[in-house]
Order: structure tokens, then sequence, then C-alpha cells
């Protein structure tokens, strides 16, 4: 039996707040490590995430550079790396740290280079689009595969960027079961929000972007609480975006519904206290929170755009409304909110289909068929 083949995990950074960095952290909770070489770099920093799979026993080093697209100084480094740690499979993620990662690994003659697209919007600089894009033809031209995380992530980039699709491998992203366990009561905590008796408690969790849609929930939840005043929503995130809602929620008097938590890392605490979860994005990939609240069984209403409709796949596991559209939204909180039947029924569905399609074994499965062919 030969040498475990040596793998590294190039990322920008491991910090909180990230899909891609969670998934991560879950995937090397269970690939076999025996199995396989597994080392990690950042370009940037390390973050918490990082630190956290220090602690599950890999190596997580740290190029202390800057992950633009022209960094020169970058792109030396770390070929000087790859170099020198002989690795057999370099995968990266995000376009700037592909884009730094493919040009070094290809000089440094890594035998085998994967890149993973969790996104098909937002994807380059509006002035550097049309460049960029040539870039990354070229250089997918010498990718082994891109992984993307959602069936329309891979079908756009190919459509839009005229790259074949058999250079894409769809492996939708993984729940950690262990990790969705709360950690207190849902009594405890909803007492300590200040979450009154009968509240009916509702949950967003996402970075306070524009392609976020939070601006359509704050107009939904004006209007369902005419019908159903006992209402409470925990927004969990930060982002450009979060001084405007705050100043929205003041201005429609809905300050006594809207509770504003910042970054979390007690996500499976805050979802244990959720009668529904939603997901009000204009644009998604594949979005992590949603799977989430599945796993948790808590019903969800999300938009139907990008990967959400794969996660859900139909009104048995979860609500499909279309995007930018309060009085849809609206509609399906109160259907939701009047029917708890209705709602344990769609999350016990949820929770099932998360279990048997999202679960780590498949997603580590797929993987490993990259590697070891």
């Amino acid at each position: 039996m030969g040498f475990p083949k040596k793998i590294l995990y190039l990322h920008n950074t491991l910090g909180v707040g990230g899909g891609a960095e969670a998934l991560r952290y879950t995937m090397l909770k269970y690939i076999d490590r025996k199995k396989y070489d597994i080392s990690l770099c950042c370009l940037v920093r390390k973050g918490e995430i990082g630190d956290d799979i220090e602690k599950l026993g890999f190596n997580v080093d740290l190029l202390n550079t800057s992950d633009k697209i022209y960094n020169l100084a970058a792109i030396i480094k770390l070929y000087k790396y790859l170099h020198r740690n002989k690795i057999d499979i370099l995968q990266t993620v995000f376009f700037n740290v592909n884009l730094l990662g493919r040009v070094a690994g290809i000089l440094a003659g890594v035998p085998k280079i994967i890149i993973e697209e969790h996104s098909y919007y937002e994807r380059y600089n509006p002035r550097f689009g049309f460049i960029l894009r040539g870039v990354n033809k070229y250089l997918s031209r010498l990718t082994y595969k891109i992984i993307a995380c959602a069936d329309i992530v891979a079908k756009r980039i190919s459509s839009e960027e005229n790259i074949p699709m058999d250079k894409f491998c769809v492996i939708p992203n993984t729940v950690d079961p262990q990790r969705m366990r709360p950690s207190r009561s849902r009594e405890g905590l909803r007492k300590e929000l200040n979450i009154r008796e009968g509240e009916l408690v509702i949950g967003s969790i996402a970075s306070f972007a524009p392609r976020k849609g939070h601006i359509f929930l704050l107009k939904a939840i004006e209007e369902c609480i005419k019908e159903i005043p006992k209402i409470k929503v925990l927004l969990v995130g930060t982002g450009m975006l979060r001084d405007k809602a705050a100043e929205m929620v003041k201005e429609k008097g809905l300050s006594e519904h809207i509770v504003f938590l910042g970054l979390r890392k007690d996500i499976p605490d805050i979802i244990s206290m959720l009668d529904i979860y939603i997901q009000p994005s204009l644009a998604e990939a594949f979005s992590i929170s949603i799977t989430e609240a599945m796993s948790m069984g808590v019903a969800c209403i999300v938009t139907d755009v990008g990967g959400n409709r794969e996660i859900v796949s139909g009104d048995q596991c979860g609500i499909l409304v279309p995007p930018r559209d309060p009085v849809a939204l609206k509609d399906a909180i109160v259907r939701l909110a009047q029917d708890a039947d209705l709602r344990k029924k769609i999350g016990k569905s949820a929770a099932e289909r998360i279990a048997s399609v999202f679960n780590p074994k498949r997603y580590i499965n797929s993987l490993e068929e990259l590697y070891d062919n």
C-alpha cells in the first residue's frame, strides 16, 4: 500500500459566518484520515473555524497575504508553499482563491486541481468581468473538476462562461447532525430573549446584504401582525444593510416584534426556538441555513430562487414563494401560523429529506470518488 494522497484545502479565511467554512469543518470531521494526508492553508487569516479545525487535529497554515486577484506576491508565496509540500490534490474555494490557487498550482506542478463554486452571482468585479471570465474559462481547461454546490450553479456557470458541463461535479452541501443538537432548552432560550407565552417565533439567518431580501421580509411582517399580532422575528447576521433594516423596523413600528441577534455561534439553539424559518433571498446558490433549519424539523418558507427548489423539493418539505413578493410571503406565514399540524407535518418531512439526501456520508463518498479516480 502506497503513501496516502496529500490533499490541501485552500481558503482566504476560515472565519465564522460563511457556509463554505462551516462545510469544510463538517467534512473534515467525517473524512477518512487514514486514507488521506490532509492539511489546510489560509491566505489572509485563520479565523475561528480555522482554530476549531486545528482542534480536530489538522494543520492550518497561514500565508499572511492578500487574496486580491492581482496579488503576484500571493501567487509566488503559494507556489513555493505547494512546491515545498509536494501536494497531490489542491482544492480551492471562492473565485479569487480559485484563480490564485490554480495559477500557483499549475506552476508548482500539482497533479490534480479541484475548485469549488458556491455561487453563480456577483462573481466578478463589473469593471474586469469580461477579462476574468476569459481567464476562468482558460484555467478551467487545466482544472480536474469544478465542484458545484447545486445543479443550477453548474448549469449557470457552464452556460454563461462556456465551460463544458463534464468539467462539473455537483455535490450538494451537507449538514452535520451532531452539530445541530441544541445545548440549551427551548423554554430557557425563549425566556432569555423575552419571548412571551403564545408568541409565534420566526427566524432568518443571513448576512444583511441586498440579495438576502430582508426588506421584503420586514414588509411581510408589517402586514402579518395585523392578522397575527403575537409574532416575534429573530434575525441572525450582520452586514452592510443591518442599520438600514433597523431604521425600517423603527419607522414601521415593528421594534416589539423584531430582534436583531447579530452573529451567533449557537445556531442550533436559535433554530430550536423557531416555529417557522424564512429565507427571503433574491438570489441563492445552496443555503446552508435552510438545510440546518430543515434538519431540525422546522417548517421553512423560502423564495423560489437558485438552489432553494433543489433543497425543498416540493411542498411536502417546505413552502416556496416568489422572490420580491411580500404579499405571497405574508400569506405563507399566516397559513403556517394558523396551522400547527401543517407546520409539524412539513417539519417532519423536511428533517427526513435532509437526513437521507444531505447527510455527511453521501457528501464524503462523492468527494472520495473524485480523489480516488
